[in-house]
């Protein structure tokens, strides 16, 4: 920490200096106190009243505290509904990209250089975001698989749209995950 050699004397006696004087002081101060202050109800009185200036007093606030906020987290981010984590995920994952795109400074599109949209992917957009918007808020896992479904067709038409390649595995693999979902869903209990 010294950032250099340090001489360090180890000795048994270090002869009669301030340090000797200064804990005999000290032995002497807490035996005369010791021997003085008899214990009594009144000083216990007394000392009670400062209770609140004790660290045990003080850490049994702060345990408490940790607790309060505990139970105050647990209940309001853990209550046990996936589609609650799933949007919270989703949430923070977009607050941390729209903190970068901040600070990276100015975005600028050029929208000339872009194609014109049709009416039809206009549609598909609006209906893949009101399935979006169903999905995180209903409390029926049934719409939820259904909502589900929507958007994994509307990321399909948007393949066709703009000739990615094959579409026809995308549908095949949507249809047949929301038909195991159904199937999963229908052997679960009600929670």
């Amino acid at each position: 920490m010294f950032g250099a050699d340090t001489k360090l004397d180890l000795k048994i006696w270090h002869g009669f200096n301030t340090v000797l004087l200064l804990s005999l002081l000290t032995f002497a101060a807490g035996t005369l106190l010791y021997f003085v202050n008899k214990p009594g109800l009144s000083k216990s009185r007394w000392i009670h009243r400062f209770k609140n200036l004790a660290p045990e007093f003080i850490m049994q606030r702060i345990t408490a505290g940790i607790f309060r906020f505990s139970e105050w987290y647990t209940g309001t981010f853990h209550n046990g509904y996936l589609r609650s984590y799933h949007l919270k995920i989703i949430l923070f994952a977009e607050a941390l990209l729209a903190y970068k795109l901040w600070l990276s400074g100015p975005i600028d599109i050029n929208f000339y250089n872009l194609a014109m949209l049709s009416v039809y992917e206009v549609a598909i957009v609006a209906i893949l975001i009101g399935a979006l918007a169903m999905m995180i808020t209903t409390k029926s896992r049934l719409t939820a698989v259904v909502s589900m479904s929507i958007i994994g067709y509307c990321i399909c038409l948007m393949f066709v749209f703009y000739s990615a390649p094959d579409p026809m595995t995308q549908f095949t693999i949507d249809t047949l995950t929301t038909v195991l979902f159904v199937l999963v869903l229908y052997k679960l209990p009600r929670f």
